[in-house]
């Protein structure tokens, strides 16, 4: 968390909830991030669909220009997300 010393807000990208890895990688970074101050803004599921993955990030950063992270906890979040500053 020496990235947000100070708190802040961040979205979570998840390629499916039902998948067991994925909801224990979730419960894990809430546990660490609620101790921080910092909160979750969203959570967005997008099926292993890079089009969505892309999607999903492109809305949350348009709805919260105030982010100061983000998480993906699927493949393609991190390969579909938009490099900061961009577009």
């Amino acid at each position: 968390m020496k990235i947000l010393r100070n708190g802040g807000k961040m979205p979570v990208f998840v390629g499916m909830f039902a998948v067991d890895n994925a909801t224990q990688g979730l419960e894990g970074i809430q546990d660490v991030v609620t101790t921080h101050d910092i909160q979750f803004v969203d959570k967005r599921e997008d099926n292993a669909d890079r089009a969505e993955a892309r999607a999903n990030v492109e809305d949350i950063i348009n709805a919260h220009p105030d982010l100061n992270a983000a998480t993906g906890l699927w493949s393609c979040n991190a390969i579909e997300a938009p490099p900061a500053g961009a577009e």
